[in-house]
């Protein structure tokens, strides 16, 4: 059994965790069940952060911008990115305006004007299954600067969604984030 317990944090434990331990460490043994502690996560840090937040890993930025004013100095926007016509607001029927592709307009997507977030425009997907490869994209193209990184939000409704349901960052044809 691989066990993730908080191993690495053990002086940081109250007593009735070592004696929880005990307990799992015995049925274990009375089932003949070899115990594979997990002591340091090296997957996100876990709690070697609780002890100093500064081990964790960055992404390296280079050539960043800072606005120094007394004592604080605070990253200013070098390069500010934005999704043109991000909010569909822009379109000709049911083609977006601004975007690079989105499946089939007026088969596969649809300009709507009753279900939004904010604004006056959504794009719905429908009929995914009546097409080969069953696909609903939407595709923008953005640029941006090396060395950097970028937070992407996106409001999604996937009332009655059959299905999977992916962002996804390229690159070129490679795939930065999913």
């Amino acid at each position: 059994m691989v066990l993730a317990a908080g191993l690495d944090r053990l002086d940081r434990q109250p007593a009735e965790y070592f004696q929880r331990l005990e307990a799992v460490r015995q049925v274990c043994a009375a089932h003949r069940i070899e115990i594979i502690p997990i002591v340091f996560s090296a997957g996100y840090g876990g709690d070697i952060l609780c002890y100093d937040r500064n081990l964790a890993e960055g992404l390296p930025v280079k050539d960043a911008r800072f606005v120094v004013s007394g004592q604080e100095a605070r990253l200013q926007t070098d390069f500010p990115v934005e999704i043109p016509n991000g909010g569909f607001e822009d379109h000709e029927g049911d083609r977006v305006s601004g975007c690079r592709f989105h499946d089939q307009p007026g088969k596969v997507s649809f300009i709507d004007t009753q279900v939004v977030k904010e604004g006056k425009a959504s794009l719905r997907f429908e009929n995914f299954g009546q097409f080969p490869h069953g696909h609903g994209r939407v595709m923008f193209e953005v640029p941006v600067r090396p060395n950097r990184c970028y937070r992407l939000t996106a409001w999604v409704k996937t009332e009655d969604l059959v299905g999977r349901f992916q962002l996804q960052v390229l690159a070129g044809e490679r795939s930065l984030a999913r």
